[in-house]
């Protein structure tokens, strides 16, 4: 999903993360995960793939509900299709 141009996390992005959460979803270790997290590479195993997958996934929703509510303190109007 997202192999192509692959960026590897930051370490905040990293620490935006439950890692013990994601090791119990992925039925692996938390050192694994953040292993995964970690790497500088996409990886290659299917289950790491997957961790990868969903923590870009989850930090992208994190990072775009902290611009929504940080718009929402400074005033700043929320522009939908409907207006």
């Amino acid at each position: 999903m997202y192999k192509e141009n692959f960026k590897p996390l930051t370490e905040d992005q990293i620490k935006l993360l439950n890692h013990s959460a994601m090791a119990t979803l992925f039925k692996c270790s938390h050192t694994y995960v953040r292993r995964v997290l970690k790497s500088t590479e996409f990886p290659k195993a299917p289950k790491a793939q997957n961790i990868l997958n969903a923590a870009i996934k989850s930090i992208e929703e994190i990072e775009l509900q902290g611009k929504a509510e940080n718009d929402r303190i400074m005033g700043l109007e929320v522009i939908t299709e409907n207006d």
